[in-house]
């Protein structure tokens, strides 16, 4: 089994706190250099609902974890003395990384990009793909397809299957 990164070790760590108080944790980002640890959060899926359907995080949620979380840093000796911490909602385009996200916005218009250019048979299309394959679509979230954990994109062209692994980047993309 392979080592968690540290950042990984710290999401997992923010999430299960988090979690307790009812919110989500959406993305981490750890900058070692500059000793930065940003934390996107959210209403954990009941917990929105509850709230009804728009609901948003709030600058008062945002001071909440970042105290929860700030208890959990100062405790921790793994955690650098001196690190800064930011908290916030994911925003309007926020980030699609877990099974779940693929599954709650389904319908909504969304930006993906992979690690490398995918070709036609890989996507699973009959669409049009340039012979050096295609790294970025835009298209309306179908869902996930659990059993080849692929990511199904509706776009002006037809369906595309976007394997889950190969996805780098993948966030709503939302137009004002």
């Amino acid at each position: 089994m392979a080592s968690q990164s540290k950042t990984e070790k710290m999401a997992d760590q923010v999430e299960a706190l988090i979690n307790q108080f009812g919110y989500d944790l959406v993305d981490l980002e750890y900058v070692p250099r500059s000793k930065q640890i940003r934390v996107f959060i959210d209403h954990l899926e009941t917990e929105a609902s509850d709230k009804g359907a728009k609901s948003t995080i709030t600058l008062e949620d945002c001071v909440r974890v970042d105290r929860c979380i700030g208890e959990m840093i100062e405790a921790d000796p793994d955690y650098p003395e001196e690190i800064t911490l930011e908290v916030s909602s994911p925003g309007v385009n926020r980030a699609l990384k877990k099974e779940k996200d693929f599954k709650r916005f389904k319908g909504e218009r969304i930006s993906v990009n992979t690690f490398r250019p995918l070709r036609a048979e890989e996507l699973d299309t009959q669409i049009k793909v340039s012979a050096k394959g295609q790294k970025k679509f835009q298209g309306i979230l179908q869902g996930l397809d659990e059993s080849s954990s692929k990511v199904i994109l509706e776009l002006d062209g037809g369906r595309v299957s976007i394997p889950r692994e190969l996805i780098a980047k993948a966030h709503i993309d939302f137009e004002f």
